[in-house]
């Protein structure tokens, strides 16, 4: 039974349900009513209701998933080492490429856009699987002294972010140049 309520879990937050936040804003409701008479009591202005009810319940951030500390733990690898020229391919923005971006320049490259001009961050929308496909300049050696790939390689071929499905994915992403990895 256990199991089965994991699984539905998993199955309705890729349909952007979750039942669990939908528990903790119920139970934030209250609250929120009486909050929101005392401030319309004591405000005059125009009110937009955009309630968040859950948010009563949470921690200031997230550092429980293995993510935060990967990050955390790499980009400061990184701020020691002080590469030349780091490159990042398909890493969270919105966590590790931000991260070392707060200290140097990176250059990240992702199969999916990114249409905001981000301090600190050259971005590349590139294909890795199609070698053909590159920048110029991202198919020889010593382009960068520096890489980072987390929690992307394995994603690379399984169509997941508009790719192409490849079994081979990524392989064909890490791939010694010379050799063919069809």
């Amino acid at each position: 039974m256990k199991t089965l309520l994991i699984k539905l879990l998993a199955l309705s937050s890729q349909f952007g349900l979750d039942p669990l936040r939908m528990l903790s804003s119920l139970r934030g409701l209250p609250s929120f009513a009486r909050d929101w008479q005392a401030f319309r009591r004591s405000f005059s202005g125009k009110i937009l209701l955009s309630p968040y009810l859950h948010d009563r319940f949470e921690e200031g951030g997230t550092t429980k998933s293995e993510y935060f500390w990967q990050d955390l733990w790499v980009a400061r690898q990184i701020y020691a080492a002080a590469p030349k020229n780091h490159v990042d391919i398909g890493s969270r923005v919105d966590g590790f490429v931000a991260h070392v971006a707060s200290f140097r320049e990176i250059e990240v490259l992702d199969v999916r856009p990114i249409t905001g001009v981000i301090p600190g961050i050259t971005f590349r929308q590139a294909d890795l699987m199609d070698h053909t496909s590159l920048p110029q300049g991202l198919d020889g050696e010593g382009y960068c002294d520096s890489l980072s790939c987390l929690h992307a390689l394995e994603h690379f071929g399984l169509g997941r972010y508009g790719d192409p499905i490849n079994p081979q994915g990524d392989c064909k992403v890490v791939c010694v140049r010379g050799q063919n990895h069809s």
